[in-house]
Parts: structure tokens; sequence; C-alpha cells
């Protein structure tokens, strides 16, 4: 469940970190109906925070490392869920949730697509 406290929680913020460096290309988040997008002064609280625990395990500091994992996190839309609907409308909702999951790892998709160049290289 993400709260705008998750993060601030350092194993949260690991495994953030790890799937970011991973390439994790879907993250799904369960959230309230009053959760709201992240704003300017959470991120610079985040940016504060990030800082603080480069210096607390002694690496280099990469300023912009949390506050892109979080963007990242929030860059597709997300899916609405009711789930106290009708069985029709769970099965809709559970349908488009598979296509989103399914379109993230198809060869077409336009990130594991080769582009015109590359495929010209190959001929």
């Amino acid at each position: 469940i993400c709260s705008i406290n998750c993060w601030s929680s350092l194993p949260f913020l690991m495994d953030a970190i790890h799937g970011y460096w991973t390439g994790l290309e879907m993250l799904p988040i369960v959230v309230d109906e009053g959760y709201k997008y992240p704003t300017d002064p959470f991120f610079l609280e985040l940016d504060d925070f990030g800082r603080r625990m480069c210096r607390m395990f002694d690496v280099s500091e990469n300023p912009d490392l949390l506050r892109n994992i979080v963007q990242s996190v929030f860059k597709n839309i997300a899916s609405h869920f009711h789930v106290l609907g009708s069985m029709e409308l769970l099965n809709t909702q559970a349908d488009n949730i598979a296509r989103r999951l399914k379109a993230v790892h198809s060869p077409t998709n336009s990130a594991h697509k080769k582009t015109g160049d590359e495929q010209d290289k190959k001929r």
C-alpha cells in the first residue's frame, strides 16, 4: 500500500531502488481514495532525505535518484479499480489490467522495438 510516508521508509526505498536499477517495468501500487500525487515540497524533502541516506551509507550522492524513482513509479496512468463493483465490472477491470501487463512485455512495445536506424544497420 502506497502512502506518502512510504517514500521515507528505508526498506521500501531499498526495494524501489533495486527495482529501478534492475529495470522493473511496472510496479502495482495500492492507494486509498485520498492519496495525492507527490508535490514539489515532497520532492524537496525527498531530495534532502536522499542526500542524508547517501552520507549515512557513505556512497556518492546522486541527487536525482530518489526523485527519478518516484516519478517513474507514477509515470503510467493508473487503472482505478472499484473493488465493490459487480462481477462484470470486476472482470472488465481485471481484463484491462491484464492487457496493460501484457503490453509491457510485448515485443511490439516501443521500449523494446528497434528504431528504423537500428534495423537499417542490420540489413
